[in-house]
C-alpha cells in the first residue's frame, strides 16, 4: 500500500527536473519508436501462445513433464511457455518451430461430435482457425463456412473430402455423419 508520504515524494520528484528529463526520456525512447507497442503486442502473443499450449496438452491428457518428453524440451521451459514468460521464443526458432507443430496436430482417438456442423466447428476450433481461413482453404465464401457451423446447409461431397484432408482425418471420417 501507498503511503501519502511515498505519494508527495514521488510527485516532488517526478516535478523536478530530474524526474521530467527521465519522462521525457521515457517518452522518447518507447512512446515515439513505438517499442512499447510492441512489446505489449508480443507480450500478448506469448499468452496466447501459452494458453493454446496449455489447452492442447489438456486436450492429449498429457502432463507438463510427459509433453517435454514428447517435444524433448526441459519441464521449466513448458512451464515458461504455458505461463507465457519464456521471453526468448522469438529467437529460439527452433522451439517455437516443436510447439507450432505440436499445436497443429490432432489427438490420436478424436471423439468428433456426432452432428456434422458441429464436428466442423469443433475441428476449426481446435486448429485455432478462423472461418475466413477454413473458406480460402476449401474455397468457398466465408458465410458458406457460417451455413455449415449452423446446420443450415450440408458441404458436398467434394468440400467433405477437402475438410478430412485439411484436418487431416481418416477418409470418410465426416462423410459418415453427411449420410446419417
Amino acid at each position: 500500500m501507498v503511503t501519502e508520504a511515498q505519494k508527495r515524494a514521488k510527485e516532488k520528484y517526478m516535478s523536478s527536473e530530474k524526474g521530467k528529463k527521465g519522462q521525457k526520456r521515457w517518452l522518447k525512447k518507447y512512446r515515439s519508436s513505438g517499442k512499447g507497442k510492441h512489446n505489449l503486442q508480443r507480450l500478448r502473443e506469448r499468452k496466447k501462445m501459452g494458453r493454446a499450449l496449455t489447452q492442447q496438452r489438456e486436450l492429449f491428457g498429457l502432463t507438463k513433464e510427459e509433453l517435454a518428453l514428447k517435444l524433448k524440451l526441459d519441464v521449466a521451459l513448458i512451464e515458461e511457455l504455458e505461463a507465457g514468460t519464456y521471453y526468448q521464443i522469438d529467437e529460439d526458432t527452433k522451439t517455437k518451430n516443436k510447439v507450432d507443430r505440436f499445436l497443429q496436430k490432432l489427438p490420436p482417438k478424436l471423439d468428433l461430435p456426432e452432428e456434422l456442423s458441429e464436428s466442423i466447428v469443433f475441428l476449426r476450433k481446435s486448429f485455432r482457425k478462423s472461418q475466413v481461413w477454413l473458406s480460402e482453404q476449401v474455397g468457398v465464401s466465408r458465410q458458406t463456412v457460417s451455413r455449415w457451423e449452423r446446420g443450415e446447409v450440408f458441404p458436398s461431397a467434394e468440400n467433405v473430402e477437402k475438410l478430412e484432408t485439411l484436418f487431416t482425418l481418416k477418409i470418410g471420417q465426416l462423410q459418415k455423419k453427411v449420410r446419417k
